[in-house]
């Protein structure tokens, strides 16, 4: 089925949550529950050994203040962790200044910079939360992205940010836009369904996310395939992304999503907000429709739910999908 599957820390797991006792000991958190086992369930500063992390006044002080603030300003949590050990860290603090000067990053993130000399700890914290994550002196620092409410979303070394033997500023805008969050989820489904309101046409809200090959294959076939006039007659497309999009995992729950679907994941609906059919099929989340069974279920959810199309434009809706499955790459 034509779905990407969504990641483990975008699902609607129990958040690892930095309590103000425990936010100076946001590593070992993670490391511990990541450990025993996932989803991390929400543990307390006083059940966990500390010496990963000793806690300082100073970097208490800043963690503590970072999550409230961000918290209070809808932003994320960014920890750079650096030391001695790392030879990129002065030109990667050099491009995160200026990042600060710009206010791109300022506007997405607090950033908190924590110094830990100790790299062989770091490095098994590191591989902890990906196992395929190797730090080294080269190739640091390691930074680390948590949700406003303490849960962990990403980590990556400097070295992933390299091109051509230097700090790309492209992927570093690429690692602010990644995570920074965008309008919450109940904001845009409420202008979206008054959009409906005013119409006379069906609305449908699709989940996605910008990694997501299925997504942005279905925003092709509904924006520009042959297929684009007849569906934006019929229907208001509102487009929520999963991940930065405050509150969109819940959105779709309430809209009965799963939490396990994969996205795309889709669901049509009346003015009054009802849902009248959605893109999990009885053999499961057609995402965008690629396979000969999922376009036969997405033409009868187009057929059920677009009043009044006729059959002259059900066959154009046919054929785009025919045209565009048939064009090389497309599977």
């Amino acid at each position: 089925m034509a779905t990407t599957t969504v990641p483990e820390v975008t699902k609607k797991t129990a958040p690892v949550t930095l309590t103000p006792n425990a936010v100076a000991k946001v590593p070992i958190l993670v490391l511990m529950a990541l450990l025993c086992c996932w989803p991390p369930q929400a543990l307390q500063a006083s059940d966990l050994d500390s010496k990963f992390f000793p806690p300082n006044a100073d970097t208490k002080t800043a963690l503590v203040n970072a999550l409230t603030t961000a918290q209070n300003s809808n932003r994320r949590l960014m920890v750079i962790y650096q030391g001695s050990w790392c030879n990129l860290c002065p030109e990667f603090q050099r491009d995160i200044a200026a990042k600060d000067k710009s206010g791109s990053l300022d506007a997405a993130y607090v950033v908190v910079v924590t110094k830990t000399e100790d790299l062989k700890d770091l490095q098994e914290f590191a591989q902890h939360l990906d196992p395929d994550l190797k730090l080294t002196p080269d190739n640091g620092p390691l930074i680390t992205v948590f949700d406003k409410d303490g849960s962990f979303l990403d980590s990556r070394t400097a070295a992933r940010m390299m091109e051509n033997g230097q700090l790309s500023s492209t992927k570093i805008d690429k690692l602010v836009e990644r995570w920074k969050l965008l309008p919450p989820a109940s904001d845009l489904f409420k202008a979206g369904l008054a959009n409906v309101q005013s119409s006379s046409k069906r609305g449908i809200v699709q989940f996605g996310a910008d990694w997501c090959k299925y997504c942005h294959m279905m925003d092709k076939f509904f924006e520009q395939s042959a297929a684009s006039p007849v569906l934006s007659k019929y229907y208001v497309r509102i487009l929520i992304d999963y991940e930065r999009n405050e509150g969109a995992p819940q959105l779709a729950a309430r809209l009965g999503e799963n939490g396990n679907d994969g996205l795309p994941w889709w669901v049509m609906l009346d003015a009054g907000g009802t849902p009248l059919a959605n893109s999990p099929a009885p053999q499961g989340n057609i995402g965008f429709p690629t396979e000969e069974d999922e376009r036969v279920y997405f033409m009868s959810v187009v057929q059920s739910t677009a009043k009044g199309i006729t059959p002259e434009e059900l066959a154009v809706v046919n054929k785009a999908l025919d045209d565009y499955m048939a064009k090389p790459g497309s599977k």
